[in-house]
């Protein structure tokens, strides 16, 4: 492995050391910039080497663990390691894992970064009552948008208590966005990149999933956080943002905390709603917010309408007369194939494209990504801003 990492001309091992005390005084004597640590060291413990490699000698330290259980996993974020790698170790992912060092601007003792990529951009699917079909939305959209451009993605999924989108990718997480939300200190790229999973074998989207029980939400929002006040969900964006061309998040129905950092942060707000009367007057009163209390452009808020052939009775037009509002996207009623998508944990796009709902989804998602890429929409919402409910409306219809 030595030979190889060496042979890539981008990297030079200086040493090599038996034991954590050797460790770190090869550290202090050679200086290096990157310190690969495996965690069978007995004497320090391998989590007090990385303290004092990082705070002694301003070494990047890399670990090296025999396991992915959920107890190493958490324990090697909070002690501040940069990376960490699960054995058998292969050359090509500690290039991989060194490139990454370096490309996140990790590596100490004055060794420049490279040059500040252009940060990613943030599409927050958005919704203020259950059982319009969100969730399914925003896994659907970003799947396609991973697939149309071929570009970095990945989707968190901020519904905290209740979240289902691992359920949705079929997924069985080893990690959750609580542990990131556990780590001291700040919040890097590469400890979020290890929080991930990959949607589906086939497709090169990543996930981050909420919470494994309802319990746990209070330790990214509330009483349970390690720091009270800190915007763990600001931070873990912002380092999505660093490496991640599009994310995509899917919220809880509600204006609580976290989905208001996500709101503050995105480049364009998906709001779905659906044609029956409740879930209209919501979606009335989540755009007098978004757009009256929160002064967001209308070019930030898009309107789409979910299963909009069935309305019994009212068109799309109705609809964007009565809401004051155009909608932008709508998806057609396809119970059975939806229905079938989530109880096998596949994306809809994925496995029957040519179903028409999976059609109006990928047009959504060829949407949003021309969207957030320009800075006009080609047709902007119109709205006035003395409007009557949505109720009113409707009702003198008759």
């Amino acid at each position: 492995m030595i030979p190889t990492i060496v042979a890539t001309g981008r990297f030079t091992v200086v040493g090599i050391a038996s034991n954590a005390e050797t460790a770190l005084d090869e550290c202090k004597r050679l200086n290096p910039h990157v310190l690969i640590a495996g965690t069978d060291f007995q004497s320090p413990d391998v989590w007090h080497l990385v303290r004092k490699a990082q705070a002694l000698h301003n070494v990047a330290v890399v670990l090296v663990g025999g396991s992915q259980d959920t107890a190493f996993l958490r324990r090697a974020m909070q002690s501040g390691a940069k990376d960490f790698l699960f054995e058998p170790l292969k050359a090509e992912e500690v290039i991989a894992s060194l490139d990454q060092v370096r490309d996140s601007g990790g590596l100490a003792n004055g060794a420049e970064p490279l040059e500040a990529k252009p940060q990613g951009k943030i599409i927050t699917i958005f919704g203020t009552k259950g059982g319009v079909g969100k969730s399914f939305i925003a896994a659907n959209v970003a799947s396609s948008a991973q697939i149309q451009s071929k570009k970095r993605c990945v989707i968190v999924d901020l519904d905290l208590e209740f979240g289902c989108l691992a359920a949705l990718f079929g997924l069985r997480p080893r990690a959750s966005i609580v542990d990131l939300c556990r780590t001291e200190g700040q919040i890097e790229p590469e400890t979020v990149e290890k929080v991930l999973m990959q949607a589906q074998p086939s497709l090169d989207l990543r996930v981050l999933v909420s919470p494994p029980t309802p319990d746990l939400a209070a330790e990214v929002e509330g009483e349970g956080r390690r720091v009270k006040g800190r915007s763990y969900v600001t931070d873990i964006l912002s380092c999505l943002k660093q490496s991640y061309d599009y994310i995509f998040v899917d919220t809880a129905s509600s204006f609580r905390e976290t989905n208001i950092a996500a709101l503050d942060m995105s480049d364009v707000i998906l709001v779905v709603t659906a044609p029956d009367i409740p879930t209209l007057q919501n979606t009335g009163k989540c755009l007098d917010i978004l757009l009256e209390a929160f002064k967001y452009p209308q070019e930030k808020v898009l309107v789409a309408l979910n299963r909009a052939d069935g309305g019994a009775g009212l068109t799309t037009e109705d609809i964007a007369r009565g809401l004051q509002y155009s909608i932008k996207y709508e998806l057609p009623s396809d119970g059975r194939n939806v229905t079938w998508s989530a109880n096998c944990g596949r994306p809809l796009i994925v496995e029957r494209p040519k179903t028409p709902v999976a059609e109006a989804v990928n047009a959504m998602a060829s949407g949003l990504i021309w969207q957030v890429t320009n800075e006009r929409a080609k047709d902007k919402p119109a709205r006035s801003h003395r409007r009557r409910g949505v109720l009113d409306w409707l009702t003198s219809r008759k």
